[in-house]
C-alpha cells in the first residue's frame, strides 16, 4: 500500500504563521505517528488524541506514540523556479 500524502494541520499552519512555532529557533520539532488505512485526516485535528485511535499498534521496530524523526535542517531552495499560468 502505497502512502498519501503528508497532511499539515490547520493549528500546525497557525503556529507556524504567529510564530509560536519558530522553524529557526533550532528547538522546534515534528513526531511522527503511523495511521491505519481506517484514518480520514481531518485539517482541524489538533492534538494526538484525535489520531490515536487510529495509530497502528506495536510492532514491526514501531513503537505507538510517536517517534522524533532526528534532526531536522531546514534549507531554502532558492534556486527553484516558478512559473505562473
Amino acid at each position: 500500500m502505497a502512502a498519501d500524502a503528508w497532511v499539515v494541520y490547520n493549528k500546525t499552519k497557525e503556529y507556524i504563521g504567529d510564530g509560536t512555532i519558530d522553524l529557526d529557533a533550532g528547538d522546534a520539532f515534528f513526531s511522527v505517528i503511523l495511521v491505519t488505512s481506517g484514518y480520514t485526516p481531518a485539517l482541524t485535528h489538533s492534538t494526538y488524541a484525535d489520531v490515536s485511535a487510529s495509530e497502528v499498534a506495536n510492532g514491526n521496530g514501531y513503537t505507538t506514540g510517536g517517534d522524533f524523526p532526528g534532526t531536522v535542517t531546514w534549507t531554502n531552495r532558492a534556486a527553484r523556479s516558478h512559473s505562473t499560468v
